[in-house]
């Protein structure tokens, strides 16, 4: 009889399988794909949240108890899917080094762990004035810290930006290309990994303009006009159209507001809803874009300015100007009968839609124009031209008001300048603004600003406008 010996596998084998093994864990062990900010990130908005995103669904207790950030800061740990984000709970300090660790060992919803560590940090910036320049050819959008050292330049299109806007977390700016064909592209650039996207191209015929990020950083609301062409065959703008479209790549932007209106200057609350104006009722319409794409408004307040509403950073209030003509009351102006009128800061309570003259009558017969709170809401600041003869000023002057308008006085006075475009620092205590020079049109416009403290005026670029601040 025959005994047949049970054969063994080679060891050529027992090696093979065990590295097939090995490769098929280390293929199903989890990995950390992406994390934001990148690695050596410089000039990082204070604001920023750190992302990991994860190959695998992970267990998140034992990824949170591994995760190490260095200066320690209070926050919030959040899970979308596979990404994990910690949002600090206040702005990191400028100028410190983030670091950030990921401790191997945290398991995956499979109980695999991570095979390694994972380190990288990355800095906070200083908060950096952004402006476009040159005011007299096409303009790039520029950043510059008061520091003294030279301006960086963050876009650089040969057609130039025609205006842009920054997200009130100033983690993103979104701003307008134009194109060779005289239409132009909305853009999204991020400014913790300075990487720049079309966010939207906009229709051969029509020209998008004046977009606005909202407060949750999930949608872009712009105007939209078409082209239309004359009876002496040359096209000009038509009204504009209030739309809306998702930051995620691949989305449809859509109109907001009834398809006949024509609607401008959208601005978003802390709450998302969405302030514009419209034109055709003559009033300010409040709306909320979750309910659709076409939303019924929830309030209407009349107004005669096609004007953009500025939000309370509670989003309690929203501020305007307005502008009020006294009845069969003129003034003689080279040899032309003018109207005579005036112009107040209105504030309306978001809930109740009560409205309000923050202005008042105590200072006479004034232009109040351009509201905007302090980031604090404290504060809020505008510009005032006095209209009364004996107190005349050729330009419009930066004045503060408390935010319960209990208090307001003047912080510059240079009665020939015009100043406009103001923006607030990120600790509410200076402020930027443009200024131009009304007795010589010849002279460039500049942008300045000044400690609302300290009260005085320096200059900080020339040929710049439309200032803004980062991070």
């Amino acid at each position: 009889m025959y005994q047949t010996r049970r054969r063994m596998p080679s060891l050529p084998w027992i090696l093979g399988a065990l590295a097939a093994l090995v490769a098929l864990v280390i293929w199903l062990s989890p990995r950390i794909v992406q994390f934001t900010p990148p690695s050596g990130s410089s000039q990082v908005p204070a604001i920023t949240p750190i992302t990991l995103t994860f190959s695998r669904p992970m267990d998140t207790l034992s990824v949170e108890s591994r995760l190490l950030i260095e200066p320690m800061m209070e926050g919030r740990l959040v899970w979308e899917g596979r990404t994990l984000i910690f949002q600090p709970a206040v702005p990191w300090q400028a100028g410190e080094t983030i670091s950030v660790r990921l401790e191997a060992g945290a398991r995956s919803t499979t109980f695999l762990p991570l095979l390694t560590s994972y380190t990288w940090s990355f800095s906070i910036g200083s908060p950096r004035i952004v402006y476009l320049w040159p005011e007299d050819g096409p303009a790039n959008i520029y950043a510059r810290s008061l520091d003294g050292e030279e301006p960086v330049q963050l876009t650089e299109l040969p057609l130039g930006v025609l205006d842009y806007s920054i997200g009130p977390r100033r983690l993103y700016l979104v701003y307008t290309a134009v194109r060779e064909d005289g239409g132009s592209d909305l853009h999204l650039l991020d400014l913790a990994s300075n990487t720049d996207r079309l966010l939207y191209a906009c229709p051969s015929s029509v020209f998008c303009r004046k977009p606005v990020i909202s407060y949750q950083g999930d949608l872009v609301a712009f105007e939209q006009a078409t082209y239309e062409e004359t009876i002496i065959g040359k096209n000009i703008l038509g009204p504009s159209r209030v739309w809306a479209i998702r930051i995620t790549e691949g989305v449809e932007a859509y109109p907001i507001g009834p398809a006949n209106h024509a609607t401008s200057n959208p601005s978003w609350s802390p709450h998302g809803r969405l302030a514009y104006y419209d034109s055709t009722l003559k009033a300010i319409a409040l709306v909320n874009p979750a309910l659709g794409k076409e939303p019924q408004p929830l309030r209407m307040i009349p107004n005669e300015m096609d004007v953009t509403v500025e939000w309370s950073p509670d989003g309690s209030f929203f501020v305007f100007p307005e502008v009020h003509f006294l009845e069969g009351q003129y003034e003689l102006v080279g040899g032309k009968e003018i109207p005579l009128f005036y112009s107040h800061v209105y504030r309306v309570e978001e809930k109740t839609g009560i409205k309000s003259d923050l202005t008042g009558e105590d200072d006479g017969r004034v232009e109040d124009t351009a509201p905007i709170y302090s980031p604090d809401g404290k504060w809020i600041c505008f510009v005032r031209k006095n209209l009364e003869r004996e107190r005349w000023t050729l330009g419009h002057q930066v004045w503060l008001m408390r935010s319960n308008a209990s208090e307001r006085f003047q912080i510059v006075n240079e009665p020939d300048f015009n100043q406009s475009s103001i923006a607030w620092s990120p600790d509410s205590q200076v402020i930027v603004y443009n200024r131009f020079n009304q007795s010589d049109l010849a002279q460039p416009v500049e942008i300045w600003l000044v400690n609302i403290e300290e009260k005085i005026p320096q200059e900080v670029i020339a040929g710049g406008y439309s200032p803004q601040w980062i991070p």
